[in-house]
């Protein structure tokens, strides 16, 4: 016959073998999440940087192409 600590340390590892691997993939899926933000933010800081040098094209930059609407946001959340 189990004892009352004993069936409650049953129930608890019982529920952690469920929700751990569930747990792992949430993580997963959060780092890349994450990398795929950073890679983002890195990538509009670098063409924020070219815009600067005026070493993008001004064809890139017309007022109609959508990458200039989003430095254009870029550049006022930035600043």
């Amino acid at each position: 016959m189990t004892t009352f600590y004993e069936s409650v340390d049953f129930r608890v590892k019982k529920k952690l073998l469920i929700y751990k691997p569930m747990q792992k993939s949430f993580n997963a899926v959060g780092k890349i999440i994450l990398l795929l933000l950073f890679n983002l933010m890195t990538l509009i800081h670098i063409m924020l940087t070219l815009e600067k040098l005026n070493l993008i094209n001004d064809r890139y930059l017309s007022a109609q192409h959508p990458l200039k609407i989003s430095l254009r946001t870029t550049f006022i959340i930035y600043n």
